[in-house]
């Protein structure tokens, strides 16, 4: 049957690949209907730049009929949204088509093997990029020796060996291709990282798999529990509570597989950068981020499964299905990256595409949906908005952040091109994934508005053992007709960026409005407290003597008028209160020391406000957000701020403040240094330990785009007209639901 699949779905994309659409699909009128005479009336032209996207789109086609499976999980796209995804993937391949280097020191191949590919496809020197490709790795009569040269130690350099190997296989020299199988026979031959996680398989679905890893257990740890995966849980707790470091440190000298040249590794505790086989004396990089965990995870499963190693496939089935399953009842450890959204979302385009079980690859599409659901959400014209966690800096721009990058390329949805394609997007490009049309929906923002969601995030290591009891963060979006408002508060876990603003540009997409305690403004603050209410926003923290900084686009000019100060969008007006916070002034960037990436802000201004009264013990503002829409004009929006609007500071010393907006919500909020803080909207006390869902709408009333209840396992998107509903098991059934 898959065969039969191959087939049609190869005539298919290449029928569709004789067509070119010369325009962007209006994102607010997808319907999955499509016009014959707009397909066929708009051929494709023969000049240069035309006959080359229509060369490079048949020879991925040909690539992933040939090498990757082609029977779609989700159905097929319009063919107009797909001609649309290929117009924007001719502006990736433009980029990367002349890259004629490669770096194999360490995990540099994350980079270079990715331009390497690209200009396979789309280059003028198809065989000079393919023999860089194959080019002796720096390390490989040391370092890689045992796996015949070939480097499967870095996760970085893993999710790009796999799509070189799977979907370039056929391009590759015989001898090449044998080294790398050979190299991941050995490879995979066991657990190429035995640890104590492995205990998460003791209730796996493959009878086979338990005694196999209870007996690889005991040989670890020296403990004898048998498969009472209960007795062996509470055995890993006091471990898993200890800093990352001490327990690796643990795993690491107990390593049962230690590294044929570096054994064990030199370890230590303060070793934080040094990853090599020789200081952590591993057959694979064992870092533990979740976007690492996946890169390794299905890279140790695409091989085993292609080498025929059947017990370590197995073993990895129940990770990865581990790692699906939990996404589906808590969500991302690493939410919403800035950074590593796309490095998590690559690998499992690897594992849809080139899986043989059915059951993996349908654990793929899952974990793909659920990833590009997320930054569906948070994606808006071309930027990628907050709370987030893991933001490093330059992302609060249009195309600033990464993920932005394979969010365009799906949804589009901006009115500038990507100016900047991602190097790591060949994955994107040359997979047949693509996410359901209620997604695209999501992304497009076309759902009833407005609306707010009340979303929770998990523990960073979810996986261990009673990271998954709670949630740790608790985010508030709102969503107008021009903007959307984000906060986040959390129970004492320091990370994320707490706070983000972003108001639709004709021009450029959006604007951003920050605010933070340094110009860095990815930074995590310690000890700000906020609470929300729609449009409504109480920032809060301790005076530390130091001044808040806030970050507008440089067309915008402030109004300052009745200690309220006001920032007028294009379609959005924001009026900002401060509270024991003096008039703001404009910061000098050249001046300030925040390295290169304040370069990528040339469009931006930052202003910076000291604190007015020092002994005043609390530092902060009120912010209101009103629209275009509602008030016509910014003289309007000024006058009922100024006549209906107030801001209580009378027990600011208690830390208690009280903000009224000018259409009569409220939002009270009392700090909490203990824990959350105290919230009350429109005199309704928010009750953290009642809202608990992963994904919800804060109005039972207001259909919410986006639902996923806290250990639920189904997660429902409606949007853009489509309803999508899946559920993930335990036991990796994936069950789908579309209309």
């Amino acid at each position: 049957m898959r065969r039969i699949y191959k087939k049609i779905g190869s005539l298919t994309l290449f029928l569709v690949s004789l067509i070119w659409v010369s325009v962007e699909v209006n994102p607010s009128n997808v319907n999955g209907s499509t016009s014959a005479s707009s397909v066929t009336e708009q051929k494709l032209s023969l000049s240069h730049e035309s006959e080359k996207s229509y060369n490079i789109r048949r020879t991925v086609e040909e690539l992933r009929s040939t090498n990757a499976a082609t029977d779609w999980l989700n159905p097929p796209w319009p063919q107009e949204l797909e001609d649309a995804f290929w117009k924007r993937a001719y502006g990736y391949f433009q980029k990367f088509d002349s890259f004629y280097q490669v770096e194999t020191n360490n995990d540099r191949e994350k980079r270079t093997y990715a331009e390497l590919m690209a200009t396979v496809i789309a280059g003028n020197d198809r065989s000079r990029a393919m023999a860089l490709l194959q080019a002796e790795d720096e390390q490989g009569a040391t370092d890689h020796a045992h796996t015949e040269g070939i480097d499967y130690y870095w996760c970085f350099t893993l999710k790009q060996q796999i799509r070189k190997y799977f979907l370039f296989g056929d391009w590759l020299t015989p001898t090449y291709r044998q080294r790398m199988w050979r190299g991941a026979k050995i490879w995979t031959e066991s657990d190429p990282l035995p640890r104590f996680e492995l205990i998460h398989a003791l209730d796996s679905p493959d009878l086979i798999v338990r005694p196999h890893v209870a007996q690889m257990l005991r040989e670890l740890t020296g403990r004898n529990f048998g498969q009472d995966q209960a007795k062996w849980l509470d055995w890993w707790q006091p471990w898993s509570d200890r800093p990352w470091q001490k327990q690796e440190e643990k795993e690491r000298k107990l390593n049962t597989r230690p590294h044929p040249l570096h054994g064990r590794g030199k370890g230590g505790i303060g070793v934080k950068e040094e990853w090599g086989p020789d200081v952590r004396g591993s057959w694979v990089d064992g870092r533990n981020t979740p976007n690492l965990r996946a890169m390794r995870d299905t890279s140790v499963y695409l091989m085993a499964e292609e080498t025929g190693n059947e017990m370590t496939r197995l073993i990895y089935k129940d990770k990865l299905r581990h790692f699906v399953w939990q996404l589906y009842q808590v969500g991302m450890g690493e939410w919403d990256s800035e950074n590593y959204l796309p490095h998590t979302l690559t690998p499992f385009l690897n594992l849809y595409d080139f899986a043989k079980d059915p059951d993996v690859r349908l654990l793929a599409k899952a974990a793909l949906d659920w990833l590009v659901m997320s930054g569906a959400l948070k994606y808006y014209h071309g930027g990628f908005g907050g709370p987030t966690l893991r933001d490093f800096g330059g992302a609060s721009h249009v195309f600033g952040s990464s993920a932005s990058h394979p969010l365009y390329l799906y949804f589009g949805d901006s009115p500038l091109p990507d100016p900047n394609p991602r190097y790591d997007d060949i994955h994107t490009v040359t997979s047949t994934y693509r996410p359901p049309l209620a997604l695209v929906g999501l992304a497009h923002k076309n759902f009833p508005r407005p609306v707010e969601l009340w979303n929770t995030k998990p523990h960073f290591d979810s996986w261990k053992p009673g990271n998954d009891e709670a949630p740790v963060f608790y985010e508030t979006l709102y969503f107008g007709r021009h903007f959307y408002l984000g906060s986040v508060v959390n129970t004492g876990k320091p990370g994320g960026v707490p706070f983000k603003l972003l108001a639709e540009n004709s021009n450029r997409g959006v604007d951003y409005f920050l605010a933070n305690g340094s110009t860095q403004f990815h930074r995590y603050i310690s000890g700000v407290q906020m609470s929300q209410n729609r449009n409504l926003l109480i920032w809060l923290q301790p005076n530390v003597a130091k001044p808040v900084f806030f970050q507008i686009p440089e067309t915008v000019t402030p109004e300052f008028e009745q200690n309220i100060w006001f920032f007028p969008f294009e379609q959005t007006y924001i009026a900002v209160r401060p509270i024991n916070l003096n008039q703001p002034v404009v910061v000098n960037l050249t001046q300030l020391p925040c390295n290169k990436r304040c370069s990528k802000y040339y469009q931006e201004s930052v202003l910076s406000s000291n604190p007015r009264n020092k002994s005043t013990p609390y530092v902060g503002f009120a912010l209101e957000v009103g629209e275009k829409n509602d008030y016509g004009d910014l003289e309007t929006f000024k006058q009922a701020v100024q006549s209906k609007g107030q801001l209580d500071l009378s027990r600011l010393s208690q830390g208690q403040i009280k903000l009224i907006g000018s259409s009569d919500r409220t939002l009270d909020m009392t700090y909490n240094k203990a824990a959350l803080p105290v919230v009350r909207r429109d005199g309704v006390p928010r009750r953290w330990d009642q809202q608990w869902a992963v994904y919800s709408g804060a109005n039972p009333q207001t259909e919410s785009p986006v639902k996923l209840g806290w250990k639920d396992g189904t997660l429902t998107v409606k949007a853009g007209g489509y309803f999508f509903e899946q559920t993930v098991k335990r036991d990796g059934r994936v069950l789908t639901i579309k209309k």
